[in-house]
């Protein structure tokens, strides 16, 4: 009964990403990492985290890159997305137990569905377009 309810909760948020209209990126708001590695597990796909900060006038820079169609497109085919605010005890945790730390903010994270590092980079403000992205998006899929 279990695995039951966890495999209902994984379907409702593959049937939610499938409803989203796919003009940005669908970054995860329902649930914690945890969700997001089952999810990705269940879909076979990559994880992107965005750390990032509120108040972070860069990070607030990218907010229309991840609304490009283009970019929207790639990341929702290919990761699990999910948004890691820097001050919160869930990504301070997760960081220390993945000994990948300090990063300034944004940083992008890529992980396997298995929580395996396999790409980061900070970015700065005047990397903040779409090809950019893409570009690293592209690096994380081909490793």
């Amino acid at each position: 009964m279990k695995h039951l309810n966890k495999y209902v909760l994984l379907l409702f948020f593959v049937a939610a990403s499938a409803i989203c209209n796919a003009q940005h990126v669908n970054f995860i708001t329902n649930g914690n990492l945890r969700t997001v590695f089952d999810l990705a597990k269940a879909q076979h796909k990559k994880i992107f985290l965005e750390l990032y900060d509120k108040d972070c006038h860069t990070c607030n820079l990218f907010e229309p890159i991840f609304k490009d169609k283009k970019v929207a497109q790639y990341f929702n085919d290919h990761f699990v997305s999910y948004k890691l605010p820097i001050t919160a005890i869930e990504t301070n945790a997760f960081l220390a137990k993945q000994k990948t730390g300090p990063l300034s903010t944004p940083t992008f994270l890529f992980y396997t569905e298995d929580v395996k590092l396999i790409y980061k980079v900070s970015l700065t403000d005047k990397q903040n377009t779409a090809e950019i992205v893409l570009q690293q998006a592209k690096k994380a899929v081909s490793k």
